[in-house]
């Protein structure tokens, strides 16, 4: 009845870790979601789409033995999520009316979530439904196959779905649901280790925890200043950027000014006026001091991951 696309091919570049493949209770991130989807009874089929680092991915997946499964790999997984999703719909039989997207981010959503949101949408009239809660859109997102052909070319590159939902709202139905676990997916490394020590505590299990940080005679730089680093360049804002980490305006600011003084030179800078207005952009030596110890973090985690399996794996 439904088939769902599963999301799975970003680099998770705000992470600056593959979220794919972070340790979720004994799963993965990516297995989590799956298994999800595999409990929802009108899921006929799940096509899996991946992309960076698709041959190491694929093989921590490919133990989950189910009929439902397809995997696919997405080579231009870099221009945006709609060609993803063009790579799910690939080669599928012409009978296939209805189609589930769906993030391999978000671990909270449960089958019973799904359920809801499958069940909504085939009562309505509308040819999408895109649930909601206070106010946010979040996922899965379910939408008729021909309505999506119509529009997926229009919609390439970065923006997605979001774009075809901004200029057809009246294709849309939006679902109001008491469930915040809709619009929680894990775009940065300190959102993940919050929830994974909740989801430790929930299952009274542990994970391997691990902090960075430049010193020299003071701490210089490390995860937490990256991380704010990354929002105000995702934002544009350094106001923003603290209020996604739950952080007053003030505090962030003495934060910046303190971690600049000590380093010597500024992170970032203001943007005045212009077509956007006012906000906060990085600096040359801000960003490239943010991506260095992103790709720093990224090939670190793979190596402690796989020290992680070698010595911890039989005592969890």
């Amino acid at each position: 009845m439904i088939r769902a696309i599963l999301l799975a091919a970003g680099e998770g570049s705000r992470m600056g870790v593959p979220k794919q493949l972070l340790n979720w209770s004994g799963k993965n991130l990516l297995e989590e979601s799956i298994d999800t989807i595999l409990k929802v009874d009108k899921v006929t089929e799940l096509r899996v789409v991946l992309g960076y680092k698709s041959d190491k991915i694929k093989e921590k997946i490919q133990k989950i033995k189910n009929e439902k499964i397809r995997i696919l790999v997405n080579e231009n997984y870099d221009n945006g999520m709609a060609t993803t999703i063009k790579t799910g719909m690939s080669n599928m039989s012409s009978n296939i009316k209805h189609l589930m997207i769906a993030l391999g981010d978000q671990p909270f959503i449960n089958k019973d979530i799904i359920k809801n949101i499958i069940n909504k949408y085939l009562f309505v009239d509308k040819e999408c439904l895109v649930p909601v809660y206070k106010g946010k859109r979040g996922h899965p997102v379910i939408i008729k196959r021909e309505l999506l052909e119509e529009e997926i070319n229009k919609i390439d590159g970065i923006g997605g779905l979001r774009q075809f939902i901004k200029h057809k709202p009246e294709k849309v139905y939006f679902y109001e649901i008491d469930k915040k676990e809709i619009i929680i997916d894990l775009d940065y490394y300190d959102e993940y280790k919050l929830y994974r020590k909740k989801k430790a505590k929930e299952n009274n299990n542990w994970f391997l925890n691990y902090k960075f940080w430049l010193e020299g005679e003071k701490k210089l730089f490390g995860d937490g200043p990256c991380d704010i680093l990354v929002r105000i360049d995702h934002f544009g804002s350094l106001k923003k950027a603290a209020e996604d980490m739950n952080m007053a305006y003030s505090q962030a600011w003495n934060l910046i000014n303190k971690i600049e003084e000590n380093l010597g030179f500024k992170l970032i800078k203001k943007r005045v006026g212009g077509r956007e207005g006012g906000g906060s952009e990085l600096t040359e030596k801000g960003r490239r001091l943010m991506n260095d110890f992103l790709a720093f973090r990224r090939e670190i985690h793979d190596y402690l991951t796989e020290l992680e399996e070698k010595y911890f794996n039989d005592w969890k």
